[in-house]
């Protein structure tokens, strides 16, 4: 099991956590699948001579080998920013609620490292310091609830309403003083106060509404305002010795003026010293300086230096034995697919297997729910997500979406009839009819997002010629926006399925149809009982096809709806609602994995009944 997690920890830091790693190799592959390809004409290149091209992988290790050892020098806390850390160093950003420990030294009951945990508090709050101000510490500015004027807080005492349409704006001062903020005009010097409990600004202006020829009167939502009012100062050191007690009382950490710290276990087991150092709102801690920090780069990074030298005994191998690699790649060509199934292996399965084990882990269930945790958590998500209303809802609008099935079949092959009758301009409405399958479902969203829109949409003013004076709310009301999703799919997709169905008329056999109707049939029966049952390949098809996107349902949904409407959220919306608006990771990979379960169950024996047919 601490194999596992220990890999999946791997995966992850590797694929989500350095990317520059995970690219790197796939670019050395790259290099020695191309030195492969083209190493004959290189070499004649270089008039057939070998020794030369020995050069180009030395230049190369050379090359990393000295930006390597460039990585690994340590640059002093002193001279250097949070964003220049070193992996093994200690950031703790001011927002964070505690502070995570790790010693080099070694505890000896546990024969491992020490990783405490200290709140942050402690010591960051004899780093920084808060003070009311009278004026705002940065320009600011509040948009009123109609969107229709601004104020803006200066630095220096002023404050400006501009009209957002128009060039008109009144000044005027302000000062935040005894928690009541006050505003006087300029312009006929009227006082506007805020108490210190108020969310609200109601502000009356002098300038005048165009549209209804009275004093602007605007509301603004000022929540949180006090914050502005506070200018927070710190120090990179502390001004007297501080000592943090880690939460289980068996360490302590102890910051001094001049910039050191010491751990040291209570019980008298271990001690370690380092430097610190408080800067841009981050406190830096490193355990190690000078050679000690180069070697421990050094060892932290050596695998990729060895990698390097692989990539270079590789390129070697390859100039030197060229005709023999060759040879032996023209007996097995199976070689080559180890590159793309690899591929296949890391990109498909190694992920979904990641994702069903943080579906297990403990993700989450600590009070640090964003740094990702894969110890054995059990099937708890498994079983809050089966007692979730929300998730059953989910399932069931997702389940709703399936009906678009038989409507864009009966549509497609109506369609799909109508070209086949060799009308004019045939080609042109087949475009037309597959132009909207063409669009993304983002852009199709926003397109019938504005068309459903009360004020001034197209589906309205419509239904103002036939009478219907009635606002239909298609998006807004619970009860239609199901409805309304499914209205956009039929018509995104129904064109699609009828190009498929007019492809599968144009293979029946022509003789058959002559034949038809040497005996008299007319067309209607002719495809009542001969074309259509020849097409329950591409029917097979585009009923895969269409509950694989009824499934996955997301983008269309969410520039169409948004995320935040219970009524229209299905399971991929849960899932993201879950994952970056909750920070409930473990949850979302629970609901995927069922996702995946209900594509298995759903998607499977319609392609195997498809391709039966076909066979």
């Amino acid at each position: 099991m601490d194999k596992i997690q220990l890999f999946l920890k791997k995966f992850s830091e590797m694929t989500f956590k350095g990317k520059g790693a995970f690219w790197g190799i796939c670019l050395a592959v790259l290099i020695l699948v191309l030195v492969y390809l083209f190493s004959d004409r290189i070499r004649k290149w270089v008039k057939n001579r070998t020794k030369p091209l020995i050069l180009v992988p030395v230049l190369m290790l050379a090359v990393f080998t000295v930006l390597f050892i460039n990585t690994c020098n340590y640059v002093p806390l002193d001279s250097r920013t949070p964003e220049e850390a070193y992996v093994w160093e200690q950031l703790t950003k001011s927002s964070k609620n505690d502070l995570a420990y790790q010693t080099d030294v070694k505890n000896p009951a546990a024969g491992k490292a020490y990783e405490q945990t200290y709140a942050s508090a402690d010591i960051l709050g004899h780093l920084t310091s808060k003070e009311p101000s009278e004026f705002v510490s940065s320009d600011y500015t509040f948009v009123s609830t109609d969107g229709a004027t601004g104020i803006t807080f200066l630095t220096d005492g002023t404050y400006r309403v501009r009209v957002s349409e128009g060039e008109a704006e009144e000044t005027g001062r302000y000062v935040y003083a005894d928690k009541v903020l006050t505003l006087t005009s300029d312009a006929d010097g009227a006082e506007t106060k805020v108490g210190k409990t108020s969310t609200k600004l109601r502000y009356t202006a002098a300038l005048t509404d165009p549209a209804t020829g009275k004093a602007y009167q605007q509301e603004y939502s000022i929540k949180g305002f006090r914050e502005l009012f506070v200018i927070e100062t710190s120090v990179e050191s502390v001004a007297e010795e501080v000592t943090v007690t880690s939460a289980d009382g068996s360490t302590a950490l102890t910051f001094r003026p001049d910039g050191t710290y010491s751990f040291a276990a209570l019980d008298g087991g271990a001690e370690e010293t380092g430097r610190y150092v408080y800067r841009n709102k981050t406190l830096m801690m490193s355990n190690s300086e000078g050679k000690e920090a180069f070697w421990k780069n050094f060892r932290l990074q050596a695998g990729w230096l060895v990698f390097a030298v692989f990539v270079a005994v590789a390129m070697t191998l390859i100039f030197v034995y060229n005709a023999r690699i060759k040879r032996f790649m023209s007996k097995h060509p199976l070689v080559w697919l180890i590159i793309p199934a690899a591929l296949l292996i890391y990109f498909v399965y190694v992920a979904i297997g990641w994702n069903i084990w943080v579906s297990v882990s403990d993700w989450g269930q600590t009070e640090d729910k964003i740094n990702a945790s894969y110890g054995w958590g059990g099937f708890g998500q498994y079983v809050k997500m089966f007692n979730d209303p929300d998730f059953w809802n989910a399932v069931l609008n997702t389940l709703k979406l399936f009906m678009i099935i038989p409507i864009c079949l009966l549509l497609g092959i109506v369609l799909g009839l109508i070209m086949d009758q060799k009308l004019k301009g045939t080609a042109v409405f087949r475009t037309l009819i597959l132009l909207p399958f063409a669009l993304s479902f983002v852009v199709t969203g926003l397109i019938w997002q504005q068309m459903f829109n009360g004020n001034g949409g197209i589906l309205v003013e419509f239904f103002k010629l036939l009478g219907i004076t009635e606002n239909i709310q298609w998006t807004g009301d619970n009860t239609l926006v199901m409805y309304s999703i499914m209205l956009v799919m039929v018509w995104q997709f129904s064109g699609y399925v009828a190009v498929i169905f007019l492809a599968a008329i144009k293979n029946v056999p022509t003789n058959i149809i002559n034949a038809a109707k040497l005996d008299g049939a007319y067309m209607p029966r002719i495809y009542r009982k001969m074309v259509i049952p020849q097409l329950t390949g591409a029917m097979g098809s585009c009923i895969t096809i269409l509950a694989m996107y009824a499934l996955r349902s997301f983008d269309l949904i969410y520039s169409l709806t948004s995320y935040t409407n219970p009524a229209s959220t299905t399971l991929p919306i849960m899932m993201y609602n879950q994952m970056y608006a909750h920070n409930n990771y473990a949850y979302a990979a629970a609901i995927s994995c069922f996702l995946l379960a209900l594509v298995l169950v759903l998607i499977l024996p319609l392609t195997y009944l498809t391709n039966r047919r076909k066979g």
